[in-house]
């Protein structure tokens, strides 16, 4: 395809509590890999942009799963499955980084995305897990001030990643071809940056 790889192809998923800074962390590692890859395309999956784009293609489930999110209540893991195996489908050739942001969280989603990557012979992806105290991520979510960033409201989704998005971590953390890299989401977005670039060895 004549593309110059400067980096070897990268399959990498982030992980972490929300406030943790996934979203900016995503934004300058697609930034850093285009750089140094420019003939390279890069797959992300952002299940947040995934979502939106398919509320607006309309239909009976888009309207369910809207009601169901609007009562706070968690997506259905077939979902967002459904969404990277469409986005894989039409956009994987063997030969593209891929940055998966937001799935899997529960472990059946982990299950699921393991055999896509294994299908298509993705090698050795990584985990990327930005860590940081719920106290951190409660104070981050609240200066965020969206509507939905309750207290209450934060304290269930830090109580349902404690025991729904962990396991999917720890399944990482056991299974074999993984590696799982721990970065301290604590600091200023640069310097998690820096460790990110560090870590991946880029």
């Amino acid at each position: 395809m004549g593309y110059s790889t400067v980096v070897q192809t990268q399959t990498i998923i982030f992980m972490g509590l929300q406030g943790s800074g996934k979203g900016t962390q995503v934004k300058l590692l697609k930034e850093y890999i285009s750089a140094q890859d420019p003939g390279v395309p890069l797959v992300h999956f952002d299940a947040g942009g995934h979502l939106r784009a398919f509320f607006a293609e309309g239909g009976y489930t888009q309207e369910m799963v809207k009601a169901s999110m609007d009562l706070g209540e968690i997506q259905p893991s077939f979902l967002p499955s459904y969404l990277w195996s469409r986005l894989f489908i039409s956009e994987l050739h063997g030969a593209e980084h891929l940055l998966m942001d937001g799935s899997p969280r529960a472990l059946v989603e982990a299950e699921l995305l393991d055999g896509a990557l294994k299908f298509y012979k993705r090698e050795q992806p990584t985990v990327l897990f930005l860590n940081v105290s719920e106290e951190e991520g409660m104070k981050r979510l609240v200066k965020r001030g969206r509507h939905d960033d309750t207290e209450e409201g934060i304290k269930e989704r830090f109580r349902w990643y404690r025991e729904i998005v962990m396991s999917s971590l720890n399944y990482y953390r056991d299974k074999e071809g993984y590696r799982v890299l721990e970065i301290n989401g604590e600091q200023t977005p640069a310097e998690v940056h820096a460790d990110v670039i560090k870590a991946l060895g880029l």
